[in-house]
């Protein structure tokens, strides 16, 4: 009986961790940070590439850029995000999210240190500018 029980108590516990749900792959990735403790770490926002360093890990839903103010529990400030395969996302687990720059609740959710693309914000800005310019506007809201 009680090799039984150690058995179903194995199972479980890899249950728990090979299907995450609710925060457990980020709690067992950091466990210090789960307790409120400051993590270093070097990720920056995707869309600006301030760092985040003041955020502790993991990212809550809520949490924004301290200077753009975007969000950064999206897809496209994870690990798992690839814009070449389908739906987005390496991760077969993952539920389809259709908004990669919007808040969401995915379990798979590992923030990426390479999420910020100094290309693309280039791009956008000379974008912004070209705009700027042509309907002489400042850029400021």
């Amino acid at each position: 009986m009680r090799k039984l029980a150690t058995i179903s108590l194995i199972a479980i516990f890899s249950i728990a961790i090979s299907s995450p749900s609710h925060g457990q792959e980020a709690i067992l990735r950091f466990p210090r940070a789960a307790r409120g403790a400051r993590v270093s770490h070097n990720i920056a926002c995707y869309r600006c590439g301030e760092s985040l360093v003041a955020l502790s890990l993991p990212l809550s839903r809520r949490d924004q850029c301290p200077k753009c103010s975007a969000d950064v529990h999206v897809c496209r400030m994870c690990r798992h995000f690839d814009p070449r395969v389908p739906r987005q996302c390496r991760e077969d687990g993952a539920d389809d999210v259709t908004e990669k720059e919007r808040p969401n609740f995915c379990d798979w959710f590992v923030p990426s240190d390479d999420a910020f693309d100094a290309d693309r914000k280039s791009e956008a800005d000379a974008a912004k500018n070209a705009l700027d310019a042509l309907f002489g506007g400042s850029g400021e809201d």
